[in-house]
This record gives structure tokens, C-alpha cells and sequence, in this order.
């Protein structure tokens, strides 16, 4: 019902600046909860290549884009999108906005040093949310990178958490499961539980 809304309300209105923020928001309906990524990045590269959009909405769409093409595992692409608003936006917030994106992108694929690293410059953020939201993740890495170098809990732990942004919550669970499973007591385990609960939480399984 939602999506045939959004199609009146666009097409009444017309595809221009004015509805550019509604068509965007479209896309994010479309691909987070209806699974049309394909159509979603259509959209998305269409108000992008609208005239007279204001950077800082042109910068918004590009990171909603980043996080779209995740779902397709185009990463590179993503990242590409997320370092350009970086770029643009260096001593802005949507600019360090663009920085953890890209951080928790590395963390995504397994790059844990690397998204450290990126992470450690954000906690200085001035933006508290980015600040918080970068030492969270980054002290989850740190804490669990595991003395012995064994990286694979933390690994599967990333992937849960990939499956979770991208609203795949029964494998998320099933991939939280295996840590408990087949490395019992060890410290992401709290994680594991905490993170279980908010994805029943999402689900109303309360």
C-alpha cells in the first residue's frame, strides 16, 4: 500500500526537484523492504542527475546509494560513492557521516585494522552520534580481535551484522548461532546475545 502511495503521490506531483526527497526516500522503501534493489538504484541515479539539486541533498542520495548497492555486493561501488561525499564534505558532518559508513564497510568485509584505524579518527568527531556510533564499533573490534589472531568469530560476527543492515534477519541469526555454537565462552559472546535480542526486538518477537 506504501509503495502504491509513493507511485500516485510521484507521478501526480512529477519527477522534479520539488519531489526529489520523496523519490529518495521511494528507493529506500524499495530496496530495504520490498527487495526491488535494481529499481531503488534507478531511482536514486535519477534524482542524482536531477539539475538544481543542492549539494548537500545530491551528497544524502549518494550515501542512500552506497548503502543500496551493499545489498547488491557491489562494496567497491559503495565505497566509491561514501569516499566521494568524504571528500566533498571533509569538515562536515555528513562528511565524517560518509567516513564510518566507509569504516563499517571494511568491518562488513573483514577488514578489521583498516576500519580501526578509520574508526580511532572519528571518535574525535565533533558530530557526538558519529562519535559514539564510530568508538562502538570500534572497541567491538578491538575487544574481540582475539589474542590468539584467530579472526574467524569476529569474521562471522561481521557477517551477521552485514545480514542484519541489509534486513536479512533470520540468517542473521542463524550466523549469530554459529559463534555460539562452535566457539562457546568466547567474548563476543555478550555481542551475540545482545545483538539476538535487538533483531527480535525488530521483529516483534518479544
Amino acid at each position: 500500500k506504501l509503495e502504491r502511495d509513493y507511485e500516485t503521490t510521484i507521478t501526480e506531483l512529477g519527477r522534479n526537484q520539488s519531489t526529489a526527497p520523496l523519490i529518495g526516500q521511494y528507493a529506500h522503501l524499495k530496496a530495504f523492504y520490498l527487495n526491488k534493489i535494481d529499481e531503488a538504484v534507478e531511482l536514486l541515479e535519477e534524482t542524482i542527475a536531477m539539475p538544481r539539486n543542492s549539494p548537500l541533498f545530491l551528497a544524502q542520495c549518494k550515501l542512500e546509494l552506497g548503502d543500496i548497492l551493499i545489498l547488491k555486493g557491489e562494496v567497491w561501488d559503495a565505497s566509491l560513492y561514501y569516499s566521494q561525499v568524504d571528500k566533498d564534505f571533509k569538515h562536515d558532518a555528513i562528511g565524517r557521516e560518509a567516513k564510518f559508513r566507509n569504516a563499517r564497510l571494511s568491518y562488513y568485509m573483514g577488514e578489521f585494522e583498516w576500519a580501526a584505524a578509520q574508526l580511532n579518527v572519528l571518535k574525535a568527531a565533533t558530530s557526538q552520534l558519529i562519535s559514539n556510533d564510530a568508538m562502538q564499533l570500534g572497541l567491538l573490534i578491538i575487544d574481540n580481535l582475539g589474542l590468539d589472531s584467530n579472526t574467524t568469530p569476529l569474521l562471522i560476527y561481521s557477517r551477521a551484522d552485514l545480514q542484519n543492515f541489509c534486513n536479512q534477519y533470520e540468517k542473521a541469526l542463524v550466523t549469530l548461532d554459529t559463534i555460539l555454537t562452535e566457539f562457546p565462552a568466547h567474548s563476543l559472546t555478550d555481542e551475540v546475545w545482545f545483538r539476538q535480542a535487538d533483531i527480535y526486538y525488530k521483529l516483534g518477537n518479544y
